[in-house]
């Protein structure tokens, strides 16, 4: 995320922000809440940290101001003179949270997980309330291709039943919106919708948190509390990431599938539950139930009438669609210069792969929206690993002397090196264009013996 630190203590300020910058945030430290205001007005920024007690404009007065010029800034409040009363009131201010000092750098962490999981569903409501729709009683489905026009077939045919439904699809393809869109036209859309995602917490509180427990049930259970399926009655249920659930949680979530009762944790007496599941996974769930990783009952259970959603790259038409309507999204937020993209960008966007699906599409409307000037998006306004031209083909490589380990060798060298020179040189831009961790692509060079020096590629003599 992109972080702003406003702390007057210059030890402290500067040990903070590479803390966080060694955990890819980009972070910029800043004296007084005056340097900070005039920093926003001119830089993006998504979380803003500031002390209560500094020099000049207190932290408190730069709370309010934030929240009145600068809306999208999630605020994170730190002082040394922690009281309820202190803290009551800047949450009553807008403060998303409250850190005291001194405060650990792993605790500092914590709530910047859990404010950047709180942006994502903020911002995917509102997606869902506005998005407009490939039908229009289907908000929050956006697009004209045919595999999505196949999704809204499906969703109206299967909606109205109570049948279970799993959606499969890779991350960032929609998979909540579509169970959302599910919900609204089943029989019970005036009833709850939860949404549980299988993979957020740890294996020993994903049971207590959707089935609920018992008081003393184990340590910390200090009261009972009923879980996700009981407040999901009459409602639907989303299970997100099921493919992630432990497998012991997985035989009781099948027990409750099949006999429509739970127990709490802690208890045997059964409770009848009403609800309409939908499930999440991977598109490789088929594959975790060969390998064991997920129960096969299970996932008959689930897959009685599965929806799979393409990834964005098979469904390159949609590409203006969205970025159109990713434009106004970002006017109805901030000011924004962009108009539109030029024919030539979109058309290098819809040949780029997309391993973030339409998210990482939203994610770079915003990014520009925050940079550019310019009221037409053209190809030198975009980042380097959405403009590469072509991957060379190893097939074309010299293959007179079909070996097959010199083969390999020679089309990674050349995979590499090309990628190396569409992002000069930049090895962070380079593994995101290749899809590949930095640490692999680092590794690779080296046993390839090529190495990046800017722009410019070197390798010993007799290589390629």
């Amino acid at each position: 995320m992109r972080i702003l630190y406003v702390e007057d203590e210059e030890i402290k300020r500067t040990t903070v922000v590479r803390f966080l910058g060694r955990h890819d945030h980009a972070t910029t430290g800043v004296e007084t809440a005056e340097e900070a205001l005039t920093w926003l007005s001119s830089n993006p920024c998504d979380v803003l940290i500031a002390d209560v007690r500094l020099p000049g404009m207190e932290g408190t007065e730069l709370l309010g101001r934030v929240r009145k010029e600068h809306p999208d800034v999630t605020v994170l409040m730190v002082t040394g003179y922690a009281t309820v009363d202190l803290a009551v009131e800047v949450m009553r201010q807008g403060a998303y949270d409250f850190l005291t000092k001194p405060f650990k750098n792993d605790a500092l962490l914590l709530k910047l997980e859990r404010i950047a999981k709180f942006k994502l569903r903020t911002r995917e409501n509102w997606e869902l309330r506005h998005t407009p729709s490939t039908s229009p009683d289907l908000p929050g489905i956006l697009g004209h291709s045919a595999g999505m026009r196949r999704v809204v077939e499906l969703i109206h045919a299967v909606g109205p039943g109570p049948s279970t439904v799993l959606i499969l699809g890779e991350s960032g393809t929609g998979k909540e919106r579509v169970a959302r869109a599910l919900h609204a036209q089943s029989g019970r859309p005036d009833g709850p919708f939860v949404a549980f995602n299988c993979a957020a917490l740890p294996a020993d509180l994903v049971e207590s948190e959707l089935f609920g427990h018992e008081r003393g049930a184990f340590t910390g259970a200090i009261e009972r509390r009923r879980g996700r399926f009981e407040v999901a009655q009459e409602g639907t249920l989303f299970l997100d990431d099921v493919d992630a659930m432990p497998l012991a949680v997985q035989a009781k979530l099948l027990r409750v599938i099949e006999e429509r009762t739970l127990e709490r944790v802690g208890s045997t007496a059964s409770i009848q539950v009403d609800v309409r599941l939908v499930a999440s996974a991977r598109p490789d769930l088929r594959e975790r139930v060969d390998t064991g990783e997920f129960r096969p009952d299970l996932y008959f259970r689930l897959n009685v009438i599965p929806i799979t959603l393409p990834p964005l790259r098979e469904r390159h038409e949609d590409i203006e669609l969205l970025l159109q309507y990713f434009i106004e999204e970002q006017k109805a937020r901030r000011a924004c210069e962009i108009e539109r993209f030029s024919a030539e960008a979109i058309a290098r966007l819809q040949a780029y792969r997309w391993p973030g699906n339409v998210r990482e599409l939203r994610n770079l409307v915003e990014r520009l929206a925050w940079v550019s000037r310019n009221p037409v998006v053209d190809v030198d306004a975009l980042p380097a690993e959405y403009v590469a031209s072509a991957a060379p083909d190893p097939l074309e490589l010299d293959v007179e002397r079909v070996v097959f380990r010199d083969f390999i060798e020679r089309a990674e060298r050349a995979y590499f090196k090309w990628a190396l020179r569409q992002t000069s040189g930049n090895l962070s831009q380079a593994a995101r264009l290749l899809q590949i961790p930095r640490s692999t692509l680092h590794d690779r060079l080296r046993a390839l013996r090529l190495s990046d020096t800017g722009s410019r590629l070197s390798e010993p003599d007799g290589g390629e």
